[in-house]
């Protein structure tokens, strides 16, 4: 869907302490299903068009959405954009040359 080899992307998952997320004055001990968003943050390389970057937020916040059970908004996701020279992996730094 993202022209993106799935071999280059990881998922790690930290969940957040019972009574240690609270939204509006509200720590739940169940994920709500439209608030208490799930906080994502997305780290690629550069050279991502805008149009790209906002069809992986959607992608990723749908597919979140989705199989946590969710209201499809409520998901906070953010992407950073790692500057070329400041990745390394596959035993190079990124960008390859």
């Amino acid at each position: 869907m993202l022209g993106e080899e799935p071999r280059g992307t990881w998922a790690t998952w930290d969940e957040i302490e019972l009574g240690r997320y609270s939204e509006g004055g509200e720590a739940p001990a169940v994920q709500p299903f439209a608030t208490h968003p799930p906080l994502v943050r997305i780290a690629g390389g550069s050279g991502k068009t805008p149009e790209l970057v906002e069809r992986i937020l959607e992608t990723v916040a749908a597919t979140l959405a989705h199989e946590l059970g969710i209201e499809p908004g409520n998901v906070f996701a953010r992407y950073e954009q790692l500057e070329p020279g400041r990745l390394f992996s596959g035993g190079e730094v990124w960008p390859r040359s």
